[in-house]
């Protein structure tokens, strides 16, 4: 699913990284509220950063598939750097763009999910009911709306009566929501209980710190595994695994692309993978860049 689109500020523009930066702080100085978003092939949103009042609340990105998961700021950057990405930057108030920026906590409770006359009204009771915080994606009459819910209730907005397609006034809400009770739509839900939020967003951002930064480094000795990488056994102790086993690991280099490797431990490499001359020569990674790595879920 594609994240709601703000009021456009400018869309799908090509901006190279260095105009990219210069965009970032711009947006840090001047308080801003909303997103940048990276679209590929000027079609298929990729990531984005979401802005809260001038900071920068969360980096996402979203998979083949639409899946939404957090991503470090310079992972992000990294990626627009190397991929030629469109950028578009889309107005929100603060409010609907911290509760978008949690994305990549929610889940589908309702999918494609046709509402029946007079059922809206259950519908949002039971949302309220459950306290769930996301956004819903209402097709009726032949086009696209979209509502923010934050603790189970509908988020209006005191300045704007819509940002894009999010209706936000509370007068036209309530016209929407009568005119769906009495005409039906199709419903996309994608949120989350808010009992779950704090647990999800904890294993989110441990399973960010799990990935590691590390500098390539050519395996030296006679004797070389040709389809295994090692890294310092501190690397293992922190992914809670024992460093005597061969674990398998996902590396990514610098091209994006994801490789999966059989993987091995040892002492005094911190801040370095070491790789098999056949690996480097493989991947195409020289000495001294940085590809990041982590424990095959």
């Amino acid at each position: 699913m594609n994240l709601p689109i703000g009021n456009a500020l400018f869309e799908r523009r090509n901006l190279n990284i260095v105009d990219i930066n210069i965009l970032v702080d711009n947006l840090i100085n001047n308080k801003f509220s909303g997103y940048i978003a990276f679209w590929e092939n000027n079609q298929k949103m990729k990531g984005g950063f979401f802005f809260c009042d001038g900071t920068i609340k969360n980096a996402i990105e979203l998979d083949e598939n639409g899946n939404i998961k957090l991503i470090k700021n310079p992972r992000l950057l990294n990626k627009i750097k190397i991929r030629n990405y469109y950028t578009s930057v889309y107005i929100l108030s603060a409010r609907i763009s911290e509760i978008l920026a949690s994305s990549y906590i929610y889940d589908y409770i309702y999918r494609d999910f046709d509402i029946k006359k007079k059922d809206f009204k259950k519908i949002l009771s039971s949302i309220e009911l459950d306290s769930l915080s996301g956004f819903a994606v209402i097709d009726h009459r032949g086009n696209s709306y979209e509502l923010v819910f934050s603790h189970g209730k509908i988020v209006a907005d005191s300045f704007a009566s819509e940002y894009g397609r999010i209706i936000c006034q509370s007068d036209k809400i309530e016209a929407f929501i009568g005119d769906v009770m009495n005409n039906g739509a199709r419903l996309n839900f994608f949120g989350e209980k808010d009992e779950n939020i704090d647990e999800k967003d904890a294993l989110a951002r441990q399973k960010l710190e799990s990935e590691k930064e590390l500098k390539v480094k050519k395996m030296g000795g006679f004797i070389k595994a040709a389809d295994s990488v090692k890294v310092d056994e501190l690397c293992f102790k922190d992914w809670g695994i024992k460093p005597s086993v061969t674990i398998s690991v996902d590396i990514e280099t610098s091209d994006g692309n994801v490789h999966n490797i059989k993987c091995t431990s040892g002492k005094n490499m911190i801040g370095t993978v070491m790789l098999p001359d056949v690996l480097i020569k493989k991947y195409g990674v020289p000495e001294g860049e940085t590809i990041y790595i982590k424990p095959k879920t």
